[in-house]
C-alpha cells in the first residue's frame, strides 16, 4: 500500500500516521484473505516546527530499538467493522514520555 501525504508534522503526526495506515493495510489484507504487503509512505512536506526543535532533539538522542509489529487479533468480513481493539501492538517498548509537546505553529 502506498500513501502520498501532502504535509506532515513529523513530531506529532507521523507516528500516528504509520500506525493508523498500517492498520488499514492489515484490515484490507485480512478481509480479502491476502498476505499484507509493504506500507510505503511518501510525504511532500515533512517538517518539524521551530517550537518543537528541543523535543525532536530529545527524541533523536534516545537509543533506537527494532520497530514493533501490529497484528490483527479479531477477524471481520468487512473493513468498516474493524476497531482499535481488533489490533495488537507487539514488541513495543516505549521510552519515557516527553510531556507537553506543543502543537506546531
Amino acid at each position: 500500500m502506498t500513501m502520498m501525504q501532502r504535509s506532515c508534522d513529523v513530531i506529532l503526526g507521523l507516528p500516528s500516521n504509520w500506525t493508523e495506515y498500517t492498520a488499514v493495510l492489515l484490515a484490507m489484507a485480512e478481509t480479502h484473505n491476502l498476505k499484507p504487503g509493504v506500507f510505503c509512505h511518501f510525504i511532500s512536506n515533512a517538517h518539524i516546527y521551530s517550537n518543537t526543535f528541543e523535543y525532536a532533539e530529545e527524541m533523536m538522542s534516545r537509543e533506537t530499538e527494532a520497530f514493533p509489529t501490529l497484528e490483527v487479533v479479531n477477524h471481520h468480513d468487512r473493513i468498516w467493522e474493524y476497531r482499535k481493539d481488533d489490533f495488537e501492538l507487539k514488541d513495543y517498548h516505549p521510552k519515557a514520555k516527553i510531556l507537553k509537546i506543543p502543537v506546531g505553529v
